[in-house]
């Protein structure tokens, strides 16, 4: 803070370390280990460029959430450096005892891994062989270990023990600024499995804001859900005759037994499990349909802090909805956010997780209903194939006579072994062979035939395009004289294809290259081996 700034200011100031002293700290609540004193500092660096540094590391107090302290970094921390020539940079937080490691609780845009039991201490940042990374589920319900930004739930190996964490960043080539960036790591022992993002978030109060709740992004405090959209000024205050109310829905049944809020501006709030009929949608739940869960107070504002306030159940619950009453405004002292609750007529919520337990031998994945819903719906007939590499596969159909019926797939890569392609059993001869006159293009299937039909099919390996030159620019060579053009004179080539000499009049092979749209030169041309123009059209 300044020296020269205003009094209130200060005092607000003031008032806010005061308050962050006091606050309920949040590791608890998630029973992590990690305390002030057990953080090994001279083992915290960075690995860039080949070589571990203490330059561009953030203080590990102002990233970690200790059961002791949570002074942090209220917008997160680069780590690395700008500049860097490798692409790939980590950051590694180190601990003088082992800790038990389920989850992390993280928001960044970078994988997190942790130092296995067997390696030896503070690790090899660069050493992939010494850490194991974490997964997450992305919102399709598929396992992910890849980076991803935004709020995740990493979740490790039942019994992980670890003395380190890593967080690893892979810039790409034209990034102008290659560092990582991170915030809020919450290190916790229990598998958790993370729910929240697979329900459907709802609120008659603001309701355009409702699927903030569960977006997994940070959208600010400004861009969170509020039980108000402007005005307020005629209304009663926020209480528990007058709550600010949202739910989050599931298709099926789930096992849950936190709530987790982020961006949490309000004190107090009642939860509420879902107890209607089995065929109703839990969205258009009716009052008489919700059970009295539990009350939870004591939550902290915090702004700027993205402070994690955990809602812990008793035991867990199995249901389809839970329904959060907000019940009391919380006022942090921040200067920024003054009035911002209207006289208490205002709360906001930022991200809410839904966290679910994992048992030891419990697989990490989404819910069976997520699951299905992205299982492959696929054609009744299988066209089974074995690759002996993996390989780009152009398969089609044709009768007994030779005669094409179907152009079946067309450079598809599939890896190495046994393939199958499930087909529809329709031809594709209903094709509109007219349609570049009128700009449409349709393929009205029709099923074949009862009878023998014979597959063929070409596959090749990976091809690797390689710059040498620029081939082409738009425009003419020889001003007046198309047959001098090398193409069109509005783009550049969008397709290519080579006709073997088999094929040609006079026995060579050719290259046709095609553009879009021209006006005057050539769209079409042909081109011998060596490059040069033979022929075109416009």
């Amino acid at each position: 803070m300044q020296k020269h700034v205003a009094k209130g200011v200060a005092a607000a100031a003031l008032a806010l370390v005061a308050r962050a002293a006091l606050a309920v700290n949040p590791g608890e609540l998630a029973d992590t280990r990690v305390t002030n004193e057990n953080i090994d500092r001279e083992a915290c660096a960075v690995w860039t460029d080949g070589a571990e540094t203490k330059e561009g590391m953030p203080d590990p107090h102002q990233i970690l959430w200790r059961r002791n302290g949570n002074n942090h970094s209220p917008y997160g921390e680069h780590f690395g450096k700008s500049g860097a020539k490798q692409l790939t940079q980590h950051l590694r937080y180190a601990f003088k005892e082992e800790i038990p490691v389920g989850s992390i609780l993280s928001a960044s845009n970078d994988r997190v891994s942790v130092l296995k039991s067997t390696a030896q201490y503070p690790g090899d940042m660069n050493d992939e062989s010494q850490w194991i990374t974490g997964e997450h589920l992305l919102k399709d319900g598929k396992v992910s270990r890849k980076e991803k930004g935004g709020f995740i739930v990493w979740v490790f190996p039942e019994g992980t023990k670890t003395r380190a964490v890593r967080y690893t960043h892979v810039a790409q080539p034209l990034d102008s600024d290659k560092r990582g960036w991170i915030n809020t790591i919450l290190l916790m022992p229990e598998r958790r499995l993370s729910l929240g993002r697979f329900a459907k978030a709802y609120s008659n109060q603001y309701p355009k804001r409702a699927d903030r709740l569960n977006d997994g992004q940070d959208n600010g405090l400004g861009g969170c859900w509020s039980n108000l959209e402007a005005g307020g000024d005629n209304l009663p205050k926020v209480s528990k005759d007058n709550p600010g109310v949202f739910w989050l829905a599931w298709p099926e049944p789930v096992e849950i037994d936190s709530l987790v809020f982020l961006h949490c501006g309000c004190s107090a709030a009642e939860v509420d499990v879902y107890a209607g009929p089995k065929d109703r949608d839990p969205g258009a739940a009716r009052e008489g349909d919700w059970k009295f869960l539990k009350a939870f107070s004591g939550f902290e504002f915090n702004f700027p802090w993205t402070f994690p306030n955990f809602l812990n159940f008793d035991k867990p619950v199995k249901t389809r909805a839970v329904r959060v009453r907000v019940t009391g405004t919380e006022h942090c002292g921040h200067p920024h956010v003054a009035g911002y609750h209207w006289d208490d007529r205002r709360v906001v919520v930022g991200e809410v997780l839904a966290l679910g337990p994992l048992g030891a031998t419990e697989k990490h994945q989404a819910p069976e209903f997520v699951r299905k819903l992205n299982r492959e719906i696929h054609p009744p007939i299988p066209i089974r194939f074995e690759l002996p590499e993996a390989g780009n596969v152009t398969l089609v159909l044709e009768d007994k006579t030779g005669r094409r019926l179907c152009n079946l797939v067309c450079d598809k890569p599939y890896p190495a072994g046994k393939n199958v392609f499930w087909w529809d059993g329709s031809d594709d001869l209903g094709r509109d062979l007219d349609a570049a006159n009128h700009g449409l293009f349709r393929i009205p299937d029709q099923p074949v035939a009862p009878g023998d039909y014979v597959v063929r099919g070409l596959y090749h390996g990976k091809i690797t395009p390689r710059y040498e030159f620029g081939c082409y620019t738009s425009g003419r060579w020889v001003a007046g004289d198309n047959g001098s053009d090398w193409l069109a004179n509005h783009g550049n080539p969008q397709a290519a294809a080579y006709c073997p000499g088999e094929g040609m009049p006079d026995g060579k092979p050719l290259v046709f290259f095609g553009a879009l749209v021209t006006e005057g030169p050539h769209g079409l041309i042909w081109v011998d081996m060596d490059g040069v123009k033979r022929g075109g059209m416009t």
